[in-house]
């Protein structure tokens, strides 16, 4: 009887120890496969592509700068936490070319320094990652570049400049920000937004505006629970089931409603997306205008440039951007149709407003590369941009500085 569990025993012994060793052999070789894919191709992080390896460094302009390696060694990756009612800011860092504070604010270099006047004047800049300025040192970004042109121009007054640009954010996280300002009794003299890619991707995505880009997962607030996604997000530490948790995300792209495998005539009304990102735009404009005449600021609403639509010539680089764009991120839902349909509407929309601002033909005599992706802007690109909200703010400040001589 014992010598019948005993051969049991060693037979079970023995097939546990064979799985045992073909699971590290197999999580092993899942590691390797995932070390590779972590550093050849995007990941998700924030509903946005991002690499370890950044392939924007490798752009002819970063390649001229003596900071351009260091600068997108800082940059990956965008690390975000959440906030209470705007959902996630960019966590504080410090380093020698991108530098965040504690509430997420990232650092613009003070102009005033060499200003004796009494007179000031706060400028609050509010938009996504391309206001904070991904692809731009600290000095680089368009509200470093406002305060500097700003400042240099009205000698008898002390401009600062505040960057509240956020990764992800749409324009209703920047308003709701402005609010929690307001709150803590720091209102601005004037308010600048510019925004357009995230509102316009965001409801692309989501299929209805006004959605923002959850940080933590890819799941908005708003979204049903769907079991098969929690399902394939489970085993984060075994690589081995995060490989086959890449392999069911693939499946279950391929059976979503809107895939690249489902007929056309099933895809989103187009239209009626751009409609809905266009109505819920002009209503936060309607929100800043109220809030504006009770705490006494100003504002104005750029709507942003964008490589897919527009009249800029695209430079033989940023052509190949937009193509990689087309070939590897429009598969789900037609992306440029509702871009097209939006930017449409804006611009009417702009044509109407004295507070709005159609900015998206900003580079329609520029031929030289600006664009470091679909959306974002190198520093050259950056101060196109801050010259001309410069340019149009001036009433504003002219306005803000009458006000101060009590006139």
């Amino acid at each position: 009887m014992f010598n019948k569990f005993k051969r049991i025993y060693s037979v079970i012994a023995i097939v546990v120890l064979n799985l045992i060793v073909m699971f590290l052999i197999i999580e092993a070789g899942s590691a390797f496969l995932m070390g590779i894919a972590g550093y050849l191709a995007p990941v998700k992080h924030g509903g946005q592509q991002q690499f370890k390896y950044d392939p924007r460094e490798n752009l002819s302009y970063y390649k001229s700068q003596e900071w351009g390696l260091e600068y997108w060694k800082e940059q990956i990756p965008y690390l975000t936490v959440r906030q209470p009612y705007v959902e996630q800011r960019c966590k504080p860092r410090q380093g020698n070319l991108i530098n965040v504070d504690d509430r997420g604010i990232r650092f613009t270099p003070d102009c005033t320094d060499n200003k004796s006047s009494e007179k000031s004047l706060t400028i609050f800049c509010f938009g996504g990652s391309t206001m904070f300025g991904i692809g731009a040192p600290d000095w680089g970004t368009i509200p470093a570049y406002i305060a500097e042109i700003t400042n240099a121009k009205y000698e008898d007054v002390s401009i600062k400049v505040v960057n509240c640009g956020q990764g992800y954010w749409i324009s209703s996280q920047s308003v709701i920000q402005l609010i929690e300002e307001i709150k803590r009794d720091n209102v601005p003299d004037i308010a600048v937004f510019y925004d357009g890619i995230n509102d316009v991707g965001c409801g692309t995505v989501y299929l209805e505006a006004n959605i923002p880009m959850a940080s933590i997962g890819d799941t908005p607030y708003g979204q049903s629970y769907d079991p098969f996604n929690n399902l394939i997000r489970l085993g984060t530490y075994l690589n081995s089931v995060r490989v086959a948790q890449l392999g069911l995300q693939v499946i279950h792209g391929y059976m979503q409603p809107g895939s690249s495998q489902t007929p056309a005539s099933a895809g989103p009304d187009v239209q009626k997306i751009a409609e809905d990102i266009h109505a819920k735009y002009v209503h936060n404009i309607d929100i800043v205008e109220a809030l504006s005449k009770q705490h006494g600021f100003d504002y104005c609403f750029f709507w942003q440039p964008t490589m897919m639509v527009g009249p800029k010539p695209l430079s033989p680089e940023e052509e190949q951007i937009k193509q990689s764009i087309i070939q590897n991120y429009y598969y789900s839902t037609p992306l440029d149709q509702v871009k097209e349909s939006a930017y449409r509407l804006m611009k009417e929309e702009a044509a109407n407003r004295s507070d709005m601002y159609y900015i998206a033909d900003v580079f329609e005599n520029t031929r030289t590369t600006v664009y470091n992706d679909g959306g974002h802007l190198t520093p050259v690109g950056n101060k196109v941009v801050a010259e001309k909200i410069a340019d149009i703010i001036a009433p504003y400040i002219q306005k803000r500085l009458t006000i101060a001589n009590g006139h």
